[in-house]
């Protein structure tokens, strides 16, 4: 006698049921595709740094700061995302010049070699506007009129029926400004100086951007930052200052005054020399920062004491550049203009607040010095323009800031000053 076992063959119900499954599943994210949201791969870098496209994570081996640097879609369809390789359109993107460090200025950094990145990706709400009208400063997404399978994503500036101009860099709507709130410009600032990113002491083209003027100075540098050493009893005020030195490269122009060129020394032709002698004004002059190679040159050549001085005082402010539009995403080609901006951010971090004494942050607008002085003993907020004796406004400082670490943001975006902490304004906006 034997036992026997049967084998039953898949039901047709429960293949009936896996079937099902995935057309309800195809047919809802096509629905919800159609009707509730959409996700994009951004390939341009119009909206960076927001917003990255096709782009190389770059380190500067010069002060160790990461940034991205952008890729054209030529450039990105001929690299790898694995590993790429120098090819014909990796040149001419990066220029004769090659890349520039947005944070310490060191040019001629190669990216080609790098791997590519892809863009940032979104999922957009297509009913988000169906309840409501954009708001200028957000980011949206919109189809080509003419192309309605292509898809755009950029910045609210203007809103419909309204005549849009720039004057000096700002915007204005049927003749108003309107200046961007805290979150609108955190989107849109772009990297002047890390200070933790910093070339090597002994970098011959380096000098410290933070310093004081005072021989005396209780501001000490740390690993982290700086430190304050004074008392508050006995302390007078002691400014940290920024200037914006960089290492190479720049679009400016520095001039010093140099009565006469030394005898026996030839005026160098404008086409084969950086250095440019004008005796009718009595100016020499450089374009950018001028590398201490050529000034070390120069010295040799002669002796003359007021020659020297010369050299060396154009050479310290050939590297003092003005703050541009220009940064590491977007590089400039060669023949493209820079600007100057007078929009700025200050950002810091204090990780306990002082219990006596004041800090203050002092920062300049075209002609306007905006001046902001947090009283934590007082607990109270001053804000001066231009070092007058009555304030332009005074605001209560939120006693939570006293304790812990905070970070704040000092700006002069838009003609406007600003003040928060935490992403959060502690006053109301002023316009400078």
């Amino acid at each position: 006698m034997s036992d026997s076992a049967t084998i039953t063959a898949p039901s047709s119900s429960a293949l009936r049921h896996v079937i099902e499954s995935l057309v309800m599943l195809t047919a809802s994210v096509l629905i919800f595709r159609t009707f509730g949201a959409e996700g994009y791969l951004i390939s341009t870098g119009s909206m960076a740094p927001s917003l990255l496209g096709y782009h190389r994570q770059m380190t500067c081996p010069t002060c160790s700061h990461l940034f991205a640097r952008g890729m054209s879609l030529d450039e990105a369809e001929g690299a790898s995302s694995m590993a790429s390789t120098a090819s014909a359109h990796a040149g001419p993107a990066e220029g004769l010049t090659g890349t520039t460090c947005p944070n310490c200025g060191q040019i001629g950094l190669r990216t080609a070699h790098l791997p590519r990145n892809e863009g940032d990706q979104l999922l957009v709400n297509k009913n988000a506007f169906q309840w409501r009208t954009p708001r200028r400063w957000e980011v949206i997404v919109f189809r080509n009129p003419s192309e309605p399978l292509e898809a755009y994503v950029k910045r609210a500036v203007g809103l419909p029926g309204e005549t849009i101009e720039i004057r000096d860099g700002e915007v204005y709507a049927d003749q108003k400004q309107h200046p961007k709130d805290l979150t609108a410009q955190l989107g849109t600032r772009i990297l002047v100086d890390a200070h933790l990113d910093q070339p090597v002491e002994d970098h011959p083209e380096w000098k410290a951007r933070w310093r004081s003027e005072r021989g005396d100075s209780s501001w000490e540098e740390t690993s982290r930052g700086f430190q304050f050493a004074g008392s508050p009893d006995t302390a007078a005020v002691d400014w940290l200052e920024f200037r914006h030195w960089v290492v190479s490269g720049g679009s400016h122009t520095t001039s010093v005054t140099l009565e006469r060129w030394p005898a026996g020394l030839d005026i160098p032709p404008e086409s084969l020399s950086t250095l440019h002698f004008d005796p009718q004004s009595s100016e020499l002059s450089v374009a950018g920062a001028w590398p201490a190679v050529e000034r070390d040159r120069w010295m040799k050549r002669s002796e003359d004491p007021l020659f020297q001085e010369a050299l060396e005082k154009l050479y310290n402010r050939s590297h003092l550049a003005p703050i541009t539009d220009d940064y590491g995403y977007n590089q400039k080609y060669e023949g493209t203009a820079t600007h100057r901006v007078h929009d700025v951010m200050l950002e810091f971090t204090l990780p306990t607040a002082p219990q006596r004494g004041q800090l203050t942050a002092r920062m300049t607008w075209k002609r306007t010095v905006a001046a902001c002085e947090l009283d934590f003993a007082r607990g109270l907020i001053t804000v001066t323009w231009d070092g007058a004796t009555q304030p332009a406004m005074t605001c209560p400082l939120p006693s939570h800031l006293r304790e812990g670490p905070h970070t704040y943001r000092v700006s002069t975006f838009d003609g406007q000053w600003l003040l928060a902490a935490d992403d959060r304004e502690l006053c109301q906006p002023l316009p400078l």
